[in-house]
C-alpha cells in the first residue's frame, strides 16, 4: 500500500507487466488505489482476544471451533495514512499480503526502498514461522557509486548478458588489469566470468572480503571484448547513457566500478498451491511468499510464471 513506484529492472519483460498491471489497475473502476498508505499490522480474531462468537461490521459473525479459543482469521489490517498522519483500520474478507522482499535491508540491492520486508515482519509478528529467509539472491554487477545523487543511482543493474562469451567482458580485481580473476583465482575454470550470477556474485563477496575491496571492476571495453565503441554502446545504450551521464565515464574505454547487490527474496511466507497462509482469509505472494516452487537462488526467468500462477490460484480459491 505504499505510494507506487515503476522502478528501473534488468529484466524488460518484467517491466513491461508491471507497467500493463498498473494501468489495468487504474482503469479498473472496481478497484480504489490508497497511495501513501503503509500497512503497519494485520488484524486477527486471535490478536483482538475477543470471545467465540462475534461479529466484525459487513463480514458476518467469525467461525467457531471446539473449545474456548477462536479461531485465527486475518479481518483487515491496520494502515498508516501518511499525508493526514493517523492509523486507519481496513476490514477485508481476503487479505493479500504482496509487499515485495527484504533486499532493501543490504546497502546494495535493485529494488526500491520499499522492499523492506514489512509483510513477512506482520505475519512474524503474528506468531508465525518464516521459512529460508537467509537465501537471497545477489546479482553481481550493480554499479558501485560513490556520490549517488538519488536513491535509483545506488540499484543500477547491470545485465549479465554483457558477460557472455559472445560479448566478453570480464571481472577484474584491480582497474588496470585485463585478467579474468575467475579464472585467475579459480572460482570457475570453465567459464570464468560468465559463470551464472550466484557463482559470480560469491566470488566478488569472498574476494572483497579477504581483499579489503570496496568494489572490484567490469571490463567491457573494446580492447577486452574485442567490439568497437559503437557495437557496444548500440546492444548496451541504458549502461552507455548511465555511465556517461552519472558515473562521467566511457564504459567502452574504461572499466566499472562494481559490487554484488540483493536482487530476489527466496525465502519467505509459506503458502500452499492456493497462496493460502496458516492464517484463515490471509494469502501471500510473489517474493513475500516462498511456494517451494523454485530452488534458491530464483531464477528471473521463473518469477514472472511463479508469481502469476500463485497469484490467480488466490484469487480463484
Amino acid at each position: 500500500m505504499n505510494e507506487k513506484s515503476r522502478s528501473s529492472s534488468t529484466c524488460g519483460v518484467a517491466l513491461n507487466a508491471l507497467d500493463l498491471v498498473l494501468d489495468q489497475v487504474e482503469a479498473n473502476p472496481n478497484i480504489t488505489v490508497f497511495e501513501q498508505h503503509m500497512a503497519i499490522d494485520l488484524i486477527t480474531t486471535k490478536a483482538l482476544n475477543d470471545s467465540i462468537s462475534w461479529e466484525v461490521p459487513h463480514l458476518g459473525p467469525c467461525e467457531e471451533l471446539s473449545g474456548n479459543k477462536p479461531l485465527e482469521r486475518c479481518i483487515g489490517a491496520y494502515i498508516y495514512d501518511v499525508v493526514g498522519n493517523r492509523v486507519r483500520s481496513f476490514a477485508a474478507r481476503a487479505i493479500f499480503l504482496a509487499t515485495g522482499g527484504a533486499s532493501r535491508v543490504y546497502l546494495y540491492t535493485s529494488n526500491n526502498e520499499s522492499a523492506t520486508g514489512d509483510g513477512t515482519a506482520m505475519y512474524v509478528r503474528l506468531g508465525y514461522p518464516v521459512v529460508n529467509t537467509e537465501q537471497t539472491h545477489f546479482h553481481p554487477t550493480c554499479v558501485w557509486n560513490p556520490n549517488p545523487k538519488t536513491p535509483r543511482d545506488l540499484r543500477f543493474l547491470i545485465s549479465s548478458q554483457i558477460r557472455n562469451p559472445c560479448v566478453g567482458a570480464i571481472l577484474t580485481l584491480s582497474r588496470d588489469s585485463t585478467e579474468d580473476f575467475m579464472r585467475a583465482k579459480s572460482y570457475s575454470r570453465g567459464a570464468g566470468s560468465a559463470s551464472p550470477n550466484d557463482v559470480c556474485a560469491a566470488a566478488i563477496d569472498a574476494e572483497m572480503k579477504t581483499s579489503a575491496l570496496v568494489h572490484i571492476w567490469l571490463n567491457a571495453t573494446s580492447a577486452v571484448t574485442g567490439k568497437t565503441p559503437d557495437v557496444l554502446r548500440a546492444v548496451f545504450p541504458t549502461v552507455d547513457a548511465y555511465c556517461s551521464n552519472v558515473l562521467g565515464i566511457d564504459f567502452t574505454a574504461e572499466p566499472i566500478p562494481v559490487v554484488p547487490a540483493a536482487h530476489y527474496t527466496s525465502g519467505g511466507i509459506p503458502i500452499d498451491e492456493n497462496g493460502c497462509t496458516a492464517v484463515q482469509n490471509l494469502y501471500a505472494m510473489g517474493e513475500t511468499a516462498f511456494t517451494g516452487t523454485c530452488h534458491s537462488p530464483r531464477a528471473e526467468k521463473d518469477l514472472l510464471a511463479e508469481f502469476s500462477a500463485t497469484a490467480e490460484r488466490a484469487v480463484r480459491h
